[in-house]
């Protein structure tokens, strides 16, 4: 079986193996250093930022995971240029709230399918398995090739 074509850019550094709650803990932890570097408090960030107050608290002491646009604004007032560039370790891991780990959805009409969606960082080896598992399905699935009559 040829190997699924990638559309990807390698990153400089990788992401933290592990669970959103490291991913939360890193976020606050670079949070708090910029936030003392700048001799900020959180109201100082939530004004420049134009976030509540709360959320930024939320945020600096791991309770949530900002949006993208929520983190866009914060990296923008700390004066990054970039996610990337205030949080090149954990850039690529940031949660989506509108993109969760595992999506799975019944399709109308048809009760044996499902669409799935996956959005989880995995080894190539699981993408490859996982390609794997979706052909076969797919050649199960096809109807079976009548031979033509000349």
């Amino acid at each position: 079986m040829p190997l699924p074509k990638f559309h990807s850019s390698p990153s400089k550094k990788s992401p933290p193996s592990g669970s959103r709650e490291m991913v939360k803990q890193e976020l606050a932890r670079a949070l708090n250093a910029a936030l003392l570097e700048r001799d900020w408090n959180q109201s100082d960030l939530a004004r420049k930022s134009g976030l509540p107050r709360e959320l930024i608290s939320a945020y600096c002491t791991r309770k949530s995971m900002p949006t993208p646009l929520s983190l866009n604004k914060i990296v923008k007032a700390l004066g990054f240029k970039t996610v990337e560039e205030f949080l090149p370790e954990i850039s690529a891991v940031v949660a989506d709230d509108e993109n969760p780990a595992l999506d799975i959805r019944q399709i109308a009409g048809q009760p044996d399918k499902v669409w799935l969606r996956i959005n989880q960082m995995v080894s190539f080896s699981t993408v490859t398995q996982i390609v794997a598992i979706l052909n076969a399905d797919k050649i199960a699935a096809e109807p079976p090739h009548k031979p033509v009559k000349k």
